[in-house]
């Protein structure tokens, strides 16, 4: 609807937030943007005619357009606006502004639209700025907002052009979250690597390196010794070799599980487990473990990046219901066949807790098994109400393009 002083009598004075004075060209005929020649009809805001288009141009504008007097209630209200604030022009008409916008954010724009008064034939853009608004149904809005201001037939009008941009501040916001955990990730891989490192260091110094120099040794008297001190040293030797073996296995399991590589996932997942119950067949305080491989799944080879990923995210999440979930029962499924894999950890414990959402030294929480989810293409999905135990899914299904032994990387 448009406000009477719009349509019956021409701009006497106007200033505009967002568009600069454009060239001057044929009213009848002017250049395109492409420059060719664009008839247009003119409009007389004096006639019905003239009213009425004017009135459907605004109406089909995409953005919100808003007109108040200076006393701040609204004049001219349009389609636009009535989708993204949720009422009608003939529920604003005559109503403050402030309704829909907060006294200070609309007082900030009026004041920045005085400035912005010049006359006519100097007219000067300003930039859009961003303001909070608020829908019928109480919802918060954020708008990017531009306030122009105009002297028709002596009266000051100013309008205002609102977009909507809520879903794009929120999606902005998950991103920066998401930004933020995979920074958090990577600052733990970087602390997980270390650890590796020094933990490397200190098993080859302090063990391997101490039961090679022993056997070093050994061998150094063993040709200089007596037969009968031959006898008892070839035993100490054999010892040492034995020790020494351990000690690289221990290693390189620590590196990655020799059992995924051997026997493949179900025999790794089933001997991780098995570390960690006790002589009475369940785990510390008591807790119970159950490991159940379908059958079709038992004896399934994946791609070793598909093995090793769904390990490692497997072990975490059985690590996380352990250390912090409370649990009396932690559960791993495995199924799938040579096109899909479907692994589940589930327990009855409280829920997620905050250690296993951040990690814990020497893991890395949700965002690492994400992270190396989404390398192999896989989704992972965790369910957790408080109270309600935690599941944690992965699914994956091979892709169709030919498998390769290159990491596979999700879809972009």
């Amino acid at each position: 609807m448009l406000p009477d002083s719009l349509a019956a009598a021409p701009h006497e004075e106007s200033s505009h937030a967002r568009l600069p004075t454009p060239a001057r060209t044929d009213p009848v005929n002017p250049a395109g943007p492409s420059g060719q020649r664009i008839r247009m009809s003119a409009l007389k805001p004096g006639t019905e005619a003239g009213g009425a288009s004017l009135a459907a141009i605004i109406n089909s504008a995409g953005d919100a357009i808003i007109c108040t007097d200076e006393r701040g209630q609204v004049t001219l209200f349009n389609t636009a606006a009535e989708r993204i604030f949720g009422c009608t022009a003939s529920q604003m008409l005559g109503k403050p502004l402030d309704q829909l916008l907060p006294a200070a954010s609309w007082a900030q724009q009026a004041a920045a639209s005085a400035c912005c008064a010049q006359p006519a034939t100097s007219q000067q853009a300003m930039a859009a700025c961003r303001v909070q608004g608020w829908h019928a149904n109480g919802d918060a809005l954020t708008l990017e907002a531009s306030v122009g201001r105009a002297i028709v037939s002596g009266e000051v009008v100013l309008t205002t052009i609102l977009r909507d941009v809520t879903d794009r501040v929120t999606q902005e916001a998950r991103l920066q979250l998401e930004h933020d955990a995979l920074g958090r990730y990577n600052r733990r891989l970087l602390e997980q690597e270390r650890q590796t490192g020094h933990q490397l260091a200190q098993a080859l110094h302090d063990d391997l390196g101490q039961t090679l120099a022993a056997l070093r040794l050994h061998w150094e008297a063993y040709n200089s010794a007596q037969a009968e001190q031959q006898v008892r040293m070839n035993s100490r030797i054999a010892h040492l070799v034995a020790l020494a073996n351990r000690q690289v296995r221990g290693v390189l399991a620590e590196l990655r599980p020799p059992l995924l590589d051997e026997l493949g996932l179900a025999a790794a997942l089933d001997h991780e487990i098995g570390q960690y119950r006790t002589p009475d067949g369940k785990g510390p305080g008591g807790v119970e473990f159950a490991f159940q491989a379908i059958r079709s799944a038992q004896l399934l080879r994946w791609p070793s990046d598909i093995e090793y990923t769904a390990f490692m995210v497997a072990r975490e999440a059985f690590i996380n219901a352990l250390r912090h979930a409370s649990a009396r029962k932690i559960t791993i499924i495995l199924d799938g066949d040579s096109t899909r894999m479907l692994l589940k950890v589930q327990d009855d414990g409280i829920g997620l807790a905050p250690g296993a959402r951040s990690g814990h030294p020497g893991h890395l929480g949700l965002a690492g098994m994400r992270e190396r989810s989404l390398a192999i293409g896989a989704l992972l999905k965790v369910d957790a109400p408080i109270g309600h135990g935690t599941m944690v899914t992965l699914t994956w299904e091979v892709s169709t393009e030919a498998h390769t032994d290159e990491p596979h990387l999700p879809d972009r």
